[in-house]
């Protein structure tokens, strides 16, 4: 299923594009379903802390050959122990599992579930962007990374291509993770989160691709753009889009940009449905590989 573009309502089509939003939540609810089965689901304890979380094997899993992971951190509203909302609700995890990417890319997908009351970082959402040295890393996020390095002992799974994504509450997390092992991922997608901007230089290497809505109301979008712009200060070269249109965006691509940050002038909180469905994001994904770099 790919959700290609989004359309602007008008007084004459209202009617008719709800028709069709009903109907595209009724198809992505499915898939989601459908696809959500293929994770497996398990536990993990680490530091006396467990979590549930949902693991993709790839089709035909060959322990001979090597595969790249992807870690995705949900939002707030998927927190529980159910191990189940958080691949159900959003095709975060899930639209990495469809069949036309994993037979090009096949990778194995890990989502954790973070309990009820508890953040993959623990920074106010309302104040967008934080002061990681502040902040301790939560228990749940040493977890995460427990988890990460079992499975890395457990699989064939290339060191070199693990990747990190996550929305809202995610997004936070995506940033405190590369912040916090900065050498430890080929690339990461953090949607409508924040971090810490005096941390730029550990991103210089690092390929980043942010997406954030312009009229957020529950995570500041000033989150993102006073990262991008310390990596502008930095002199970084910094690939901007506004809105989405895959027509722009594929043209700028060619030049294969490190860092890249997408801002919608429309919509509130949650770009995530379109870009996760997206080719072009699932491409540039898989075509980082980490080189060994110093970060100082």
């Amino acid at each position: 299923m790919k959700i290609k573009s989004i359309i602007k309502l008008t007084k004459n089509n209202i009617l008719s594009i709800s028709i069709l939003i009903c109907f595209v939540n009724f198809v992505f609810a499915q898939s989601v379903d459908t696809l959500g089965l293929k994770f497996i689901s398990n536990t993990h304890t680490f530091q006396n802390n467990t979590l549930s979380y949902r693991l993709y094997i790839p089709q035909n899993y060959n322990e001979s050959k090597s595969y790249p992971i992807l870690l995705c951190l949900h939002g707030a509203g998927e927190r529980g122990s159910d191990n189940d909302i958080h691949i159900v609700r959003h095709s975060l995890a899930t639209a990495w599992a469809e069949p036309e990417i994993q037979k090009k890319n096949p990778t194995f997908i890990l989502a954790p579930q973070c309990p009820k009351k508890k953040k993959w970082s623990y920074t106010d959402w309302n104040k967008g962007s934080l002061n990681i040295d502040t902040l301790a890393i939560g228990k749940e996020m040493r977890v995460v990374v427990n988890l990460l390095d079992a499975l890395l002992n457990e699989f064939n799974i290339d060191k070199n291509r693990q990747y990190v994504t996550g929305l809202s509450m995610g997004g936070y997390g995506t940033w405190d993770i590369i912040t916090r092992y900065p050498n430890r991922f080929a690339a990461a997608v953090p949607m409508s989160g924040a971090g810490d901007p005096s941390k730029v230089h550990l991103y210089k290497n690092l390929p980043i691709w942010n997406f954030h809505n312009t009229n957020d109301k529950i995570v500041p979008v000033e989150g993102s753009r006073e990262i991008f712009q310390a990596m502008k200060k930095s002199k970084f070269k910094v690939l901007e889009t506004l809105g989405i249109s895959e027509k722009k965006i594929n043209r700028k691509l060619r030049k294969k940009p490190i860092h890249i940050y997408t801002e919608n002038p429309e919509g509130n909180h949650g770009p995530w449905e379109p870009w996760y469905n997206y080719s072009k994001l699932h491409n540039w994904l898989f075509s980082q590989v980490k080189e060994k770099r110093i970060i100082k």
